[in-house]
């Protein structure tokens, strides 16, 4: 309880100091598309256990118009970990205005083998009192604890035409519907170096959809490849390479969605840092920016138009 009071204290200090938010303006994007403007915002504050392990993030997105905050909502998330150090559990808390209290929101539950191998990855969502699974995945090792099996099992995200502005997603954020499932088993072969070469997606009883293949040069990755399973087109490539320290990723080439213009992103080790996207037929443009701690954990995500 002290630790959510401290935490609902940070909450309305950041909210108090909207100041801190970044500029609403990120200078001029490419010819033809205007300036960047922020769309939201989202900052993070980590508390750490004395050993070191990530133990609870305050996380508070803001929504802006005209550069001006007119909507935030607060999450708290804390974690548990096993006498090894993994992270077996992360319950989400949702702060309500209305009755000034944080609501149990979700779980994030995990199991490993004895290997230490993740085998079960669950995320349950909460409302009401009434838990849904939103995304179960169970893996499968070989001797060399490299996943070469995962079975996946999403709740199918159902988007309702005529609510697909903000304030209307907050207004129904708490109502409850019948979950409808996807399936996906996805396969994975790896060279004698231990990168990951192929992957083979698919569903349960059913023929593989599509495959995809990863090159390499001295240990670095420089393209990935989907193909469709059935035909043997390709549908995605993906170049990398390296951009001032930062991985490089460059999308080259799509065959479906509204893939009609640039697509990049950079990233830090596994980290995403910042993605930019253009969309020349409707000339619309995209960027997000994302902060690190020295551990490595996101502490501020930023979404320009």
């Amino acid at each position: 309880m002290r630790l959510i009071r401290r935490y609902v204290a940070l909450a309305i200090l950041i909210v108090l100091c909207s100041c801190s938010l970044p500029s609403s303006r990120r200078g001029p994007a490419a010819a033809g598309f205007g300036d960047w403007n922020i769309i939201d915002s989202t900052v993070q504050i980590h508390s750490y256990t004395k050993s070191g392990l990530l133990d609870s993030s305050l996380k508070i997105y803001y929504h802006l118009r005209n550069g001006q905050p007119d909507l935030h909502l607060n999450t708290l998330v804390t974690r548990v970990y096993d006498r090894e150090g993994r992270l077996v559990e992360e319950r989400s808390f949702g702060y309500r205005e209305k009755n000034k209290q944080w609501e149990l929101a979700g779980r994030h539950i995990m199991t490993y083998d004895q290997q230490g191998n993740l085998i079960t990855d669950a995320t349950i969502d909460i409302k009401k009192s009434k838990s849904t699974i939103f995304l179960l995945t169970k893996m499968v090792y070989n001797q060399h604890r490299q996943e070469i099996l995962r079975f996946e099992k999403m709740r199918r995200i159902e988007v309702d035409s005529n609510e697909m502005n903000l304030d209307s997603a907050v207004a129904h954020m708490d109502d409850i519907k019948i979950p409808k499932y996807d399936t996906t088993l996805v396969s994975s072969i790896y060279d004698s170096a231990g990168n990951l070469v192929t992957q083979t997606f698919g569903s349960p009883g059913a023929t593989a959809e599509s495959v995809s293949y990863t090159t390499y040069i001295h240990g670095m990755k420089t393209a990935c490849y989907f193909v469709h399973a059935g035909t043997g087109d390709t549908t995605v490539i993906d170049r990398y390479d390296k951009d001032r320290g930062l991985t490089r990723k460059v999308a080259v080439f799509r065959t479906t969605g509204p893939m009609d213009g640039a697509d990049t992103c950079w990233y830090r080790g596994d980290k995403e840092v910042k993605s930019v996207r253009y969309y020349y037929q409707s000339r619309r443009k995209e960027m997000t920016v994302s902060q690190y701690d020295a551990k490595g954990n996101e502490i501020r995500q930023m979404h320009y138009w």
